[in-house]
């Protein structure tokens, strides 16, 4: 049985209490904790915020009841949660063993501050429930593609809201995406693949890209991409400024995602 193991980076905004990327991350991770064998919660903080910290732990204790938890205070500093992947998921690949990993962030929480206004905010929550949505709610494809072989490979890398640039190598939109580890530390290990330099917070967003894609006879052949193969390519959605409906329509399953999403919005709005 392939065990499921969450990697988060969870960053405590000053507006902690109020923030409602900070609610949606909360009900998300309480809709999709059943998931996980084990999480591992990484926890940065300002020097006003963190009072909060013990707050954010008793918070996540109750959502991930009876499980394998930790958490683990870190220094918050300029590559955010690009520092926990590259630190506790990429330096460890050698220690996960018939593992799925999946990564995650408090994706939103300045966001909904700096472009949420105007009644935009809500289009932040939508995204952020989409990062869990298109990698959560299909965890078993997540599986099938991760570990038996899917169009004659087997893939690597399965996330939300995969976008392909220009030069046909694919990322997800926001930093949310299931890992198969091992297959990372072989491919690493046979000169498959070379990782990047850690050079901005960028890193996070851009290491499933280190993988090359192909068409071949009318297929994509990689290792990276997300539920129902369906991609977008690189500017042709707006994340910040579009219709974020139109974004959920255009990566499929529109009404179940909206219902999802209205149940815990209930939760979020009158909290």
């Amino acid at each position: 049985m392939i065990k499921k193991h969450l990697i988060f980076s969870f960053f405590i905004p000053n507006d902690y209490e109020t923030n409602i990327a900070i609610k949606m991350h909360y009900a998300c991770l309480w809709k999709y904790s059943s998931i996980f064998d084990s999480a591992e919660f990484f926890i940065t903080s300002t020097e006003e915020s963190k009072k909060y910290i013990n707050s954010v732990k008793l918070s996540l204790l109750n959502i991930f009841p009876c499980k394998d938890i930790r958490f683990k205070e870190i220094e918050n500093d300029f590559f955010y949660e690009s520092r926990v992947l590259k630190d506790y998921v990429i330096d460890r690949l050698d220690g996960f063993k018939e593992t799925m990993v999946f990564f995650g962030h408090t994706k939103g929480t300045n966001d909904v501050a700096r472009y949420g206004g105007a009644g935009k905010g809500e289009r932040f929550l939508k995204w952020i429930y989409g990062l869990y949505f298109y990698s959560l709610e299909f965890v078993g494809e997540a599986e099938i593609k991760l570990f038996t072989a899917y169009h004659g490979r087997f893939h690597t890398f399965f996330g939300s809201f995969p976008i392909v640039t220009d030069e046909d190598r694919c990322f997800c939109g926001g930093d949310f995406y299931w890992i198969n580890p091992m297959a990372l530390n072989k491919d690493i290990q046979t000169g498959e693949v070379k990782l990047l330099e850690m050079w901005d917070r960028a890193y996070a967003e851009d290491l499933p890209k280190i993988y090359n894609r192909n068409l071949i006879d009318g297929y994509i052949i990689g290792k990276t991409g997300g539920h129902n193969c369906i991609e977008s390519k690189l500017w042709d959605l707006d994340f910040y400024d579009g219709n974020f409906d139109d974004i959920v329509r255009y990566y499929g399953d529109y009404d179940l995602f909206m219902r999802g999403y209205n149940e815990l919005l209930k939760d979020v709005m009158y909290d």
